[in-house]
């Protein structure tokens, strides 16, 4: 690949996502970019050695996000553009790789058309324009794929180097660019089992044998790529059960139902990947049936293909090689692994991302090969055809994730049974308190998904704000019957219980609301609302000192809680220290200007010194 057609390359990926520029942040990408807690070097290190202190255990991935905010901070543009940066990097990464390899099985004879080249660059096009990739490069969320493809891309590369030309240099590279990989995110541990069987195609010796010289023979070299792929795909499960939160109801497949979803998932991938139309986030939720015939035909269409192809690799091996490394890019989420995600749907565009490469390869080899005898131009005219194809739909693509309620709604308008999407657009009502609204996006979700916690939840908080407090008891009861440790719907339900700021309560109501506060912070000690919540309820009982260490505790876990600080100057005001009262007051206002509690309580304490 020379200079120029990497140039163009580039040029044509950054114009194929223009659209990006404009995108903004969507659903989990404030995950991702660095939170207030990490952004010190002390954060950094935490990015590294403490299990749960980001999103998923991708150190360098988010080293990367703690770079690019002390860059440009939560900027959406420069995340984007970044991104899109990746990207290219990988597609010139691809067109090199698939060069290389191409000119080892199909060598050019001297003054013939440079036939590898162009099957090359064609696939590495088709990658860089098509859209299912467009979920990958323009949620930032996902820069996870797109770094972790340069690393992977570029190892595999350095791998290349020393199989072919015995370079002991490029091996160790290659080892430290698959490790920064695996530390982006360990999808890529599929890349020494690849590394195989792109030997295998090219004929390279894998076993030793008496034609092998030990130096020569892969496995054993490959060795130390595989256990390390193993171990980080152990460990990243692990970590998805354990902190993501990949387990429970929704993860209870049994091992032959797996398989059946295996066998499935890969021709829906291709059918996006040869026609991608309908595309979407959120794809509809299948239910997987051991009983219904349709499920094991797609393990039989499996099943069938690769014996086909393994039959024909006696001819030729490449069909056989695309469709296992196919296979295998997709194997981490085939659903043999729980993956959080599966709640939403088994299949997603971005893990399409890193498998899609061969099949780009090999249609970059099929046009070139079927056209072999066209004229260049008429070649060059169909690839660009086509090429410009994608590229539209590309831009298409682009245009949801400018907003978040374009985002939703385009989700919606798609997949209309996306229970996720409503349940999102109702906090967006929510926040900007069209509670009624709320509701309606709560019963579609609730449809969908019926008895699920957070959505009971949403539709409890938004009934109690429209003051039916009957809908909101029932439906937060009925969030904690569902999940007894939601300790904000826990909180929320005393909330509706007991009107805490009520004068007139009753010494047993109180109690109860304060048994409530008690226990939602039992189940979560950080939940700084519930101690705020707790100092409110004691000022209510008449117990201002005991009031203190509660809403002390709320301001230590959420610094900027302006109604916590109106409560502890109110304790202060209470036990006639006014002096210590106004800072508080005054932090309130700070906090919030238009506070009309604090200021009556300010102008009172001041008057009271």
């Amino acid at each position: 690949m020379n200079r120029r057609g990497a140039l163009g390359l580039a040029a044509l990926t950054a114009l194929a996502y223009l659209p990006a520029w404009r995108a903004g942040i969507i659903w989990n990408d404030p995950d991702y970019i660095t939170r207030a807690p990490l952004r010190s070097l002390t954060g950094l290190g935490q990015i590294w050695t403490k299990l749960g202190a980001t999103e998923q255990y991708y150190p360098l991935l988010h080293s990367a996000f703690w770079v690019e905010f002390h860059f440009w901070g939560a900027s959406a543009l420069g995340y984007h553009l970044f991104n899109v940066a990746l990207h290219a990097t990988s597609v010139v990464l691809l067109a090199g790789l698939l060069s290389a390899l191409f000119a080892r099985k199909w060598p050019t004879p001297p003054g013939a058309p440079a036939w590898t080249e162009q099957a090359a660059w064609i696939g590495a096009a088709l990658f860089a324009v098509h859209p299912v990739m467009a979920e990958s490069v323009i949620w930032i969320s996902e820069q996870k794929n797109t770094l972790s493809l340069v690393f992977y891309l570029w190892a595999a590369r350095q791998y290349l180097r020393f199989a072919f030309l015995n370079s002991r240099r490029g091996y160790w590279q290659g080892l430290l660019l698959f490790l920064a990989a695996l530390l982006s995110k360990t999808v890529t541990a599929t890349l020494g089992p690849a590394l195989l069987v792109m030997l295998w195609w090219a004929g390279e010796p894998l076993w030793p044998s008496a034609k092998a010289r030990a130096a020569k023979w892969q496995i054993g070299w490959l060795a130390p790529w595989l256990l390390l792929g193993a171990v980080a795909g152990v460990f990243s499960a692990w970590v998805e059960r354990t902190y993501v939160g990949a387990s429970g109801a929704d993860f209870t497949l049994n091992f032959v139902e797996r398989t059946l979803l295996a066998a499935r998932i890969p021709w829906f991938y291709l059918g996006k990947l040869f026609w991608p139309a309908d595309l979407v986030f959120f794809y509809p939720h299948w239910t997987i049936d051991a009983h219904a015939v349709d499920n094991w035909l797609w393990l039989a269409a499996t099943a069938g293909l690769t014996v086909i192809l393994a039959f024909l690799a006696r001819r030729s091996r490449g069909p056989l090689a695309v469709w296992l490394l196919f296979l295998g890019g997709l194997f981490p989420t085939l659903g043999y692994f729980n993956v959080f995600a599966f709640v939403y749907s088994y299949v997603a565009d971005h893990w399409n991302y890193l498998s899609s490469l061969p099949v780009f390869a090999g249609a970059g080899w099929a046009l070139v090969f079927l056209t072999r005898r066209w004229p260049a131009a008429a070649r060059g005219l169909a690839a660009g055809a086509l090429i410009a194809v994608l590229a539209a739909r590309t831009w298409q693509e682009g245009a949801p994730y400018r907003d978040l309620v374009r985002f939703y709604t385009h989700i919606i308008y798609r997949n209309p049974g996306a229970w996720m999407a409503e349940n999102n657009l109702a906090n967006i009502e929510i926040d900007a308190q069209r509670y009624p609204e709320a509701v309606r996006y709560l019963d579609a979700s609730l449809q969908a998904r019926p008895n699920a916690p957070v959505q009971l939840y949403n539709r409890g908080l938004a009934q109690h704000r429209l003051d039916h407090l009957a809908a909101a008891q029932s439906d937060l009861t009925a969030a904690l019957r569902a999940e007894p440790a939601f300790a904000l719907a826990r909180l929320e339900l005393a909330r509706v219980d007991n009107d805490v700021g009520a004068a007139g309560l009753s010494s047993g109501r109180l109690q109860a609301a304060l048994d409530q506060f008690l226990a939602a912070v039992k189940l979560d000690p950080k939940l700084a609302v519930a101690w705020a919540n707790i100092g409110h309820t004691l000022i209510a009982g008449n117990r201002p000192g005991a009031a203190i260490r509660p809403l002390e505790e709320a301001l230590l876990l959420q610094s900027d809680f302006p109604e916590a600080e109106n409560d502890l100057g109110k304790v202060f005001t209470m036990l006639g220290r006014p002096r210590e009262a106004i800072p508080h007051f005054e932090a309130a206002l700070h906090l919030r200007p238009d506070y009309p509690d604090a200021q009556r309580n300010l102008a009172s304490a001041r008057g009271g010194q």
